[in-house]
């Protein structure tokens, strides 16, 4: 049972830096030709992440085992299993995620916002560069905004800053239950909650106005 789940630690843990590998190249230089230039210092990245990512793994199944079994414990598990616990942590989470859309109120207009607005106004063919769903979700904010003479594209964006944010806010959440659930340990899912609500980026980008959010 041990090798297994050193096996399977060791598996996730240099898929993670596969990933990390794939995503630096792509960061600094917009394609693989970071690894095909230095494959020797991406291998030993390689090794790096997925040996550290293994053994954080091993550590953190480790440490919630053995917290499974602290007793004190027992009286928070009984109240996480209560109907109404869940929708408390997304009130919250939500609330936190609220307190910082307010400081960029009405909403991130990103990179690749105007050419999609272009696109959801009719002056723009409909392409596959900007999802066409995702574009016909602005273009029925734009329409809801219209309908606020002189403050139209403020109201749009907050429409659909406050939706994309709440969308967010609930995957989330279906996040941490479903860790929950398959760990049956509180520990777990402290650790995951707290992840959502104290990443500083995770409530900025959930109300960016970008197809790559959503």
């Amino acid at each position: 049972m041990c090798k297994r789940g050193c096996l399977t630690e060791c598996i996730y843990g240099f898929v993670i830096a596969v990933v990390y590998c794939l995503g630096k190249t792509i960061y600094e230089t917009t394609d693989f030709r970071g690894i095909v230039q230095n494959p020797a210092k991406y291998a030993l990245l390689f090794l790096g992440v997925g040996i550290v990512s293994a053994i954080a793994l091993g550590l953190l199944d480790l440490f919630l085992k053995k917290a499974a079994k602290i007793r004190q414990w027992q009286t928070a598990r009984k109240v996480v299993a209560g109907r109404w616990a869940f929708l408390v942590l997304w009130i919250i989470l939500a609330g936190v995620y609220f307190i910082c859309y307010v400081s960029y109120y009405p909403g991130t207009f990103a990179y690749d916002a105007p050419p999609q607005t272009y696109q959801a106004y009719g002056y723009d063919p409909l392409n596959t560069h900007h999802p066409v769903l995702h574009t016909l979700v602005w273009r029925v904010c734009l329409i809801i905004g219209s309908c606020f003479s002189g403050m139209e594209q403020t109201v749009a964006l907050a429409v659909y800053s406050v939706s994309e944010m709440l969308v967010v806010v609930t995957v989330s959440m279906v996040v941490v239950y479903t860790v929950y659930k398959l760990t049956d340990n509180i520990y777990a899912l402290i650790v995951s909650y707290l992840y959502y609500l104290l990443t500083p980026v995770l409530p900025v980008m959930s109300f960016s106005m970008t197809k790559d959010i959503l």
